[in-house]
């Protein structure tokens, strides 16, 4: 009998207490945005207008450990112009900067809930439904 394969934990997200501006190169155009919520592995923003998942850009912005900058793939798209992404990779110069900026998020208690059972199915019924956050 095949061992049931144990969930992967999702990297702790934290929202900021005010939207941080971000700049994109995407290609030779930039963009800019503003970023709410951010964690080791990515984050969302909302953009003037989103880009489509799969899309790769560069992403700069300053945090309070300093300036940081690393390469980004957009996911798809949430309700309200809220633009997910992940990081594809990370210098570790930055990393360490990412890091010390999560922990002082942390430390400030901005740490988005992990949904228990309720929030979990209310997410489903939220996707099914298409009634997404706005």
């Amino acid at each position: 009998m095949p061992k049931p394969t144990k969930r992967p934990t999702r990297s702790p997200r934290y929202l900021l207490s005010s939207p941080e501006p971000v700049l994109l190169a995407v290609g030779p155009e930039k963009l800019g945005g503003k970023l709410y919520a951010l964690s080791l592995t990515g984050g969302r923003m909302r953009l003037a207008k989103p880009l489509p998942a799969g899309t790769f850009a560069d992403l700069t912005m300053t945090t309070v450990s300093g300036p940081f900058t690393a390469p980004i793939e957009m996911l798809k798209p949430l309700p309200g112009s809220l633009q997910p992404f992940r990081f594809v990779q990370i210098a570790p110069g930055y990393r360490n900067r990412l890091e010390s900026t999560l922990k002082k998020l942390r430390e400030q208690g901005l740490g988005e809930a992990q949904p228990g059972l309720f929030g979990l199915l209310s997410n489903l019924t939220r996707r099914l439904t298409g009634s997404g956050r706005r």
